[in-house]
C-alpha cells in the first residue's frame, strides 16, 4: 500500500460501482477544505497499463474535478475484481447510501460472476439471506415489470424497496406479482399501501388490482392530501386533484352514495 499523487484523468470508475451518485453534499466541503483524505485506487488490469481503477470514493473524485483540481494524492492498493465487489459492499453498508435496487444489481454481481453463495453476501453486507435474496429478486423482476407501458424505469429503481418486494412476489402467481409490483411502481405506494393491496389482492380476486389501488388512493387522500396531491379544481360534485407519485390527473366524484375515483379520460 503506497500513497502517491496521480492526474485525475488517469482514475477509471470501478467497474462494479451500480450506485447512481449525487455529490451535491461534498462539492462544498471540497472547495472549502480541499480533500482532507486520500482516494483509495486500486491498479488496473494489466491491459490498461498506466491507468488506474478507483476502489471507492466516486463522489470526491467527481467533485475534485467539477472543482478544477487536475490531480490528487491517491492511496494505491493491490485489490482483485472480487475485493473491489467486497469493498464496495462493505463501503456502502456502512454508509447506508444504496438503495435496494442498486443492492441488488451488486449482489447479483457478486453472485452471478462470482459464484458467491447468497449466504456469504449476507456476511459482508451484515443483511439476513432472505433481504439479499430479495434486492436480487428486484432486479431479476425489473425486465418483466418494465414491459408494462405505463412504468418507467426510474420509477422502479426509486420505489420498489425489499420489504415492498417481500410483499408482492408472496402473491406466488407471476401474473398477479407482475401486477402488484407495477402497481407499486406506478402510484409509488408507500410499504403500508403495499401491504394493504396484496391483502386485497389475495382476498378479493375478483376486483381488478387498478381498482384496488384507486380506493388505496382516495384513501392516501384523505389521509395526507398535501404530501401526495396537488388540488387542481374543486367544484360542485366534484373535486380534481393530480398525484405528485405518478403525475395522473384523478377526479373524485362526490355522490349521496359515497365517493368515486375516476381517472382522466374515464367516464364517471
Amino acid at each position: 500500500m503506497t500513497q502517491k499523487r496521480i492526474k485525475l484523468n488517469l482514475i477509471d470508475s470501478n467497474p462494479f460501482q451500480t450506485r447512481v451518485l449525487d455529490d451535491s453534499d461534498v462539492m462544498p466541503s471540497i472547495e472549502k477544505f480541499g480533500l482532507l483524505q486520500p482516494l483509495i485506487v486500486v491498479r488496473p488490469s494489466p491491459s490498461s497499463p498506466g491507468r488506474y481503477q478507483l476502489l471507492f470514493g466516486h463522489r470526491r473524485l467527481n467533485s475534485l474535478k467539477k472543482s478544477g483540481h487536475v490531480e490528487s494524492l491517491c492511496e494505491v492498493r493491490k485489490v482483485d475484481d472480487l475485493g473491489m465487489i467486497e469493498s464496495l459492499i462493505a463501503e456502502n453498508e456502512d454508509r447506508k447510501g444504496m438503495s435496494d435496487y442498486e443492492r441488488g444489481r451488486l449482489f447479483k454481481a457478486y453472485h452471478e460472476w462470482f459464484g458467491v453463495s447468497v449466504r456469504d453476501i449476507e456476511k459482508i453486507a451484515r443483511l439476513d439471506d432472505a433481504e439479499v435474496a430479495r434486492c436480487i429478486g428486484i432486479v431479476n423482476d425489473e425486465r418483466e415489470v418494465l414491459g408494462i407501458p405505463s412504468v418507467r424505469p426510474d420509477a422502479y429503481r426509486d420505489a420498489m424497496t425489499a420489504t415492498k418486494y417481500k410483499f408482492a412476489v408472496s402473491l406466488q402467481e407471476p401474473t398477479k406479482k407482475q401486477q402488484a409490483l407495477a402497481i407499486v411502481t406506478k402510484y409509488n405506494l408507500t410499504t403500508n399501501e403495499t401491504k394493504a393491496l396484496v391483502k386485497q389482492m389475495k382476498e378479493n380476486t375478483t376486483k381488478p388490482p387498478e381498482e384496488v389501488a384507486k380506493a388505496i388512493m382516495i384513501e392516501r387522500e384523505r389521509a395526507k392530501p398535501d404530501r401526495y396531491y396537488s388540488r387542481v379544481l374543486a367544484k360542485s360534485g366534484e373535486t380534481q386533484i393530480r398525484c405528485n407519485a405518478c403525475h395522473a390527473d384523478l377526479t373524485i366524484v362526490h355522490s349521496s352514495a359515497g365517493h368515486r375515483l375516476v381517472l382522466k379520460g374515464e367516464v364517471a
